[in-house]
């Protein structure tokens, strides 16, 4: 009988291990994605465009 409930047991905290490592892996890409969001929009507007009247350079729209 103790044998069956170990069996149980680990097979139960086997599944909610790999469970929260699932969640784990989903958390981490989610995070990788918000941060190449983030690069992206910190990029923007800072190229620089050379009049070639004036040489002065302004801002791409």
């Amino acid at each position: 009988m103790k044998m069956i409930l170990r069996s149980l047991m680990m097979l139960v905290v086997g599944l909610l291990v790999a469970q929260m490592a699932k969640r784990f892996l989903q958390n981490l890409e989610a995070q990788k994605v918000k941060v190449k969001a983030k690069a992206d929009t910190a990029l923007k507007g800072t190229r620089l465009k050379l009049d070639p009247i004036t040489g002065v350079y302004t801002p791409e729209a």
